[in-house]
């Protein structure tokens, strides 16, 4: 999460929310809303090919793999490459950084930035390879040194011509743990023999189809000598092949300094059965692991009973405010601590006369709805606001010191059906699943900065329009849901990327029933189910390394 940062207010005076604009009053209509601050390896001498066609030989001799005739000498059976350049990853670089292949100007910036941008170091007498797994992702290749692949596997390179002695051919970078595939030309060339073996680093060469194939386990550069004869006089080729590690193994896990101020568990899990089932989860992100910070999300809830009030909140800290990690948990806890009793006398009250509004008309009745839900829900948001506001300066700190987001909800059974609110500042999400109807009701407002990537957080300025603050208000009224989820953007981005898929039921299917349910057993009788939670954020998605929470809320 990127910081927008706004002009900071000041505090405002005394506590409570009697600061927080009325909707609909003359202060309203005059108030305005606020704005977020807001090198090539020399190998000229081979010609590389890439047949298109795979069912024949192109005008230059080239095969396809599976049409490559048998070289017919004789070759080592089983070579294996001995890496006579290999030196382990510099483990003062980020994972993005070593798997670049170049030092980064900024390391605070490039753990996050973990897809592959290898310098290929090949030129216009280097193939293509392609990878044969789905899930790999070729670094780019210069347009004036690829020959377009052809058909997947078919990955050619021709050996010297006449009056070579001495060559180089440079494979395409392969990657540990992705399925390669070479194939090398070899006419007029006899006798070739590898001198040192291959297998140790995964690969094997296939005689059958001159191919070089296999899954690399070892990351680094590596170079090896083929000897043959043209016209009885000796060849010599050296192959180079540079491998680079998978991210996943570079990332480091620096614990945090156990004597800073407002330290935090790394990893923190929680879980609530009676009328409602509640299991939540914050992780630490790989990009703060790394570095040894803090975790900056945090969440709470509470219940009250049959009949009362269940409270769940998450919470997201800023990644440049230096004491975020302390923002979020005052925010959660201040909600926790004081919704309840807001819901309590504001709401219930009104909670029968919500329902047959909402049964009447269930368009029409939206504004006045979120109008009583305003006195509770903003009201403890602002007061939370001023609250993380005020502990700062109390600390000595700047406000903007403590930034954090903010996604709070509200449920609660009654004769008539539940009856969802929510309210939120801030990037992340909640959405209300309900699987056997089909359908998902996003229970957030996006809230992006000026600029993409932005965020806007919870401070008291936020509050200033009442008209954008009622906007920020979510409801439903249902007789059963499946889930209510609450997400900071550690879930949501690497979930759904994009507003609309985060809208998408079907979206919000699959993500429950083929990827969390599988890994975590939601059930009440599940022990396990808060470590489960902890172990299933531990998935993989390429540049999505910040910290995560997940709070699901199950009738």
């Amino acid at each position: 999460m990127t910081a927008s940062e706004p002009t900071r207010p000041e505090a405002a005076d005394g506590e409570g929310a009697s600061a927080v604009v009325p909707p609909n009053s003359a202060a309203a209509a005059e108030s305005g809303g606020t704005s977020p601050a807001g090198a090539a390896s020399a190998s000229t001498s081979l010609s590389a090919v890439a047949s298109a066609e795979p069912e024949s030989a192109g005008a230059d001799g080239a095969f396809s793999i599976g049409e490559v005739p048998a070289p017919g000498v004789n070759w080592d059976v089983d070579p294996i490459v001995v890496p006579l350049d290999v030196a382990p990853p510099n483990t003062s670089l980020s994972p993005a950084e070593a798997t670049a292949g170049a030092p980064l100007t900024d390391p605070t910036v490039s753990a996050s930035r973990d897809s592959l941008a290898a310098d290929n170091h090949v030129d216009e007498a280097v193939a293509m390879v392609n990878p044969l797994s789905s899930e790999a992702t070729a670094p780019s290749v210069p347009e004036s040194s690829a020959r377009g692949p052809g058909p997947l596997g078919q990955n050619s390179f021709r050996l010297p011509g006449p009056g070579s002695t001495n060559e180089n051919l440079t494979l395409k970078n392969a990657k540990v743990g992705i399925e390669c595939d070479y194939i090398i030309s070899t006419d007029g060339l006899k006798e070739l023999r590898i001198t040192q073996p291959v297998s140790e680093m995964g690969l094997h060469f296939d005689r059958a189809t001159s191919s070089l194939r296999g899954i690399p386990h070892l990351a680094g550069d590596f170079e090896w000598v083929i000897t043959a004869l043209r016209d009885q006089a000796p060849v010599n080729i050296t192959v180079r092949l540079a491998v680079i590690p998978d991210p996943r193994t570079l990332w480091k896990d620096l614990p945090s300094d156990p004597g800073a101020p407002f330290r935090k568990l790394d990893q923190n899990q929680d879980s609530l059965n009676g009328e409602v089932y509640i299991v939540a989860a914050s992780k630490r992100g790989r990009s703060h692991a790394h570095d040894g910070l803090f975790r900056d999300d945090d969440f709470a809830f509470t219940t009250f009973g049959p009949g009362g009030w269940h409270i769940v909140t998450v919470a997201d800290g800023a990644g440049s405010a230096k004491y975020s990690r302390e923002g979020s948990r005052i925010a959660v806890d201040h909600v926790v601590r004081n919704l309840p009793g807001a819901m309590t006398t504001k709401v219930n009250p009104r909670l029968d006369e919500m329902f047959a509004m909402h049964a009447a008309d269930p368009q029409g009745c939206s504004h006045a709805i979120r109008t009583v839900l305003y006195e509770a829900l903003v009201s403890v948001a602002f007061a939370a606001a001023k609250d993380v506001e005020s502990s700062a300066r109390q600390a000595g700190h700047e406000p903007g010191d403590y930034s954090t987001t903010l996604i709070m909800a509200a449920v609660a059974k009654t004769a008539r059906g539940w009856f969802i609110a929510s309210f939120s500042i801030g990037d992340g999400g909640a959405a209300l699943l309900d699987l056997p109807a089909g359908t998902v009701t996003v229970m957030t407002t996006p809230d992006g900065g000026e600029f993409a990537g932005q965020t806007r957080f919870l401070r008291t300025s936020e509050f200033s329009d009442s008209s954008k603050s009622i906007e920020r208000i979510h409801f439903a009224i249902r007789p059963s849901f499946t889930a209510l989820a609450l997400m900071t953007d550690g879930i949501s981005d690497p979930m759904f990327p994009t507003e609309v898929t985060f809208a998408d039921f079907g979206q919000w299917k699959e993500f429950w029933e083929s990827n969390l349910t599988p890994a975590v057993n939601v059930s009440r009788d599940n022990p396990h189910v808060g470590e489960e939670l902890l172990a299933w954020m531990d998935f993989w998605s390429d540049g999505n390394h910040d910290d995560r929470t997940l709070a699901v809320l199950l009738p």
